[in-house]
């Protein structure tokens, strides 16, 4: 998340309690370490509603007594900082053109203006591309949709 680390109390990487001496994957430690003082002034922040949470899983409607019956938002759509796409491995050679892509939106909640450059690093084997509006500066409560694709690269 915004207000978390990767890196542990003596600035190495987490590790993975479960493979002795190895960096833990985003699988493995999430977000990451919360850091509190991040956490007291977060910046930019992933908005998420009530229906954000409620919507994905069919099962929580008992727990939320709610009539509705539309699952059609994946969980893979929750409005949150990390994407997982999955591909099968004969995707790449179907002919078929498979592309997931991502919508994630970011408002901006610290003092003052502030510009922010969003990235998205490449994956061996996989094509991918982010699309974000041109950011000039950002004032109080400004919105950001980010998109992102990722698609197997054909054999």
């Amino acid at each position: 998340m915004t207000t978390s680390d990767v890196l542990d109390n003596t600035f190495n990487p987490i590790q993975d309690f479960g493979i002795t001496n190895k960096t833990a994957s985003p699988l493995t430690m999430g977000a990451g370490h919360i850091n509190p003082n991040k956490a007291l002034d977060p910046d930019l922040i992933y908005d998420m509603t009530i229906e954000d949470y409620v919507s994905p899983p069919k099962q929580i409607q008992i727990i939320t007594k709610s009539s509705s019956n539309s699952c059609s938002n994946s969980s893979l759509d929750l409005n949150y900082p990390s994407f997982i796409a999955f591909f099968s491995a004969n995707d790449s050679n179907s002919g078929v053109k498979i592309v997931q892509e991502f919508r994630r939106m970011v408002t901006y909640v610290g003092d003052g203006k502030s510009t922010y450059t969003a990235k998205l690093g490449q994956w061996m084997g996989y094509r991918s591309c982010l699309h974000s509006p041109n950011n000039q500066g950002w004032c109080y409560c400004n919105i950001m949709m980010l998109r992102a694709n990722c698609a197997p690269i054909s054999a």
